[in-house]
Parts: C-alpha cells; structure tokens; sequence
C-alpha cells in the first residue's frame, strides 16, 4: 500500500526502516527492517513457555487489520 510513497522516499535519499516483512523491506530498498516473522515469534514463544511448564495462556490480535 505504501510502495510508491517508499521508494519515492529512498530515490529523494530519505532512508527508509519499514516493519512489514523482510522480504518487503529488501524488494523496496529500505535501509532495514523492523519486525520479526509472527509465526516464527509464535511457535518460539509456545516453546518456551511450554518448557516453563505454563500450560495456559491468551493471544490477542491487537492489529487485526495488519495482513503482513
């Protein structure tokens, strides 16, 4: 969605930190990325409190609109 305004950024020699994926932040030049992939964040996360000996617990989706 804000492709063009991105790489219009980077051509005026703004740089640009984008936090949607890796991938996007590579394909529009930014000069780095912000984020972590969610299902990797998720698993890792289950892990260790299953290791912890949590057996309990509550995701919220607080930006249910964000896709990436």
């Amino acid at each position: 969605m804000l492709e063009s305004s991105i790489k219009g950024a980077i051509a005026k020699g703004i740089p640009v930190i984008n936090s949607g994926t890796a991938e996007q932040s590579k394909k529009l030049g930014a000069l780095m990325h912000i984020g972590q992939p969610e299902y990797d964040a998720g698993k890792g996360a289950g892990e260790r409190a299953r290791a912890a000996g949590v057996t309990k617990v509550v995701c919220v989706n607080h930006i249910i609109t964000n896709t990436v």
